[in-house]
Order: structure tokens, then sequence, then C-alpha cells
């Protein structure tokens, strides 16, 4: 039987290779038709990628780590994970808001990662981080309610649906679920993490810049 932390690895990978691969189709799709929604989209996509591979790394190489290490990965996953959201957040906000509404949500999501960036390294744990992306989540979910009830957000069902996933996996994270003996908990949130990565990415495809 695979070793509890490989196969933690194997997961992270996973969202690894799906957000980077994803991501930068948006990023290079954004580049080619100067849309800044898709390139914002991208990079929220490749920051998750990158949040995964080095929260990976961690779990494969944990027990060859110090203490300092091990820390210093789980803070970098914390930070790119909240960067994640805020790139997300100013991607939708910029294809369904008009430019004062814009500026405005987008600067109290900067102050919020600010915050939650300053809470996670002061504090450690994934307290501040979980907060962070169920704010991200809400303030998402309400961009992409006006942007479907104005028809400026065409991929809204798989944008709702990236939202209920992202919801899903956080509630099933706090509530322990695991699959034993193959698939912790934390790899049950890595997979509907996956699934949500790919609706992102269908949800953001066909964004346009509002202005």
């Amino acid at each position: 039987m695979p070793r509890p932390d490989l196969i933690m690895f194997a997961t992270d990978a996973l969202i690894a290779a799906v957000g980077a691969t994803l991501g930068l189709r948006l990023v290079l799709a954004g580049h080619r038709d100067g849309r800044r929604t898709l390139t914002l989209a991208g990079l929220g996509l490749l920051a998750i990628a990158m949040a995964a591979l080095l929260g990976g790394s961690g779990h494969g190489l944990d027990s060859v780590l110090s203490p300092a290490a091990r820390l210093a990965v789980r803070q970098g996953v914390r930070v790119l994970l909240v960067l994640a959201g805020l790139a997300l957040v100013a991607a939708l906000a910029r294809a369904v808001l008009a430019a004062a509404a814009r500026r405005v949500v987008v600067i109290l999501a900067l102050t919020k990662a600010l915050f939650a960036i300053g809470a996670a390294l002061a504090l450690g744990g994934w307290g501040p981080s979980e907060v962070d992306a169920t704010l991200s989540l809400a303030g998402l979910l309400a961009l992409a309610a006006y942007g479907a009830r104005r028809g400026r957000f065409p991929g809204a069902g798989a944008g709702l649906g990236a939202l209920g996933s992202g919801l899903a996996g956080i509630l099933l994270r706090r509530a322990g679920v695991d699959l034993p003996p193959w698939l912790s908990n934390d790899d049950v949130f890595h997979l509907v993490a996956c699934a949500a990565l790919w609706l992102v990415y269908l949800a953001a495809r066909d964004l346009r810049d509002r202005d």
C-alpha cells in the first residue's frame, strides 16, 4: 500500500499539473487577444498550481526538511492561495463591473488579501487562509450572480459550479471527510479542487474586458 505522504504528493502534483496547464492557456489567450480578464484568471490558476507544487514538495520531503523549512513551505502555500483568490476576484470584477465599481472591489479585495497574508505569517495555521478563501468565494459568487443577471458572464453556469465545488471542498476539509485506506482528508480536498479548477477555466475562457 502506498505511503500516505506519497499519495498526498500525487494529488498535489495533479492539482499543479491541471492548474498550470489551464492557467497557462488562459494567460496565453489573454496575451494574444488583449484580454486582461483572461490574464488575471490565468495568473490565479498558476498561483494555485504553484501552491500545490510547493505543498506537494513539502509532503514528499517532509521527513528531511527542518522545522524552519517546513514552516516556510506552509507559509508560501498560504500566501500563494491568497494571491490566487485576489487574481480571480479581479478578473471577474473586470468583466462584469464598470470602472468605478471595479476599483472599489479591487481595493477591498487587495486590503483583504494583505490582512490575510499578514495574519497567516504572524499567527500560522490555516485559519486566516480559510477565512480569506471563504470571503473570496462569497465575493466571486456575488460578482457571478450580478454578471449573469446583466448578461456579462456567459460562463456563469460553470462559474457557479466552480464556486460550489470550492465551497464543498472547504466544508469537506473542515468536516475531516476521508476515504480510508487510500485517501486522506487532504487528498479528498485536492481531488475536489481539481474539478473546481476545470470549471474555473470553462467559466473564464469567455470573459471579456468590460471597458
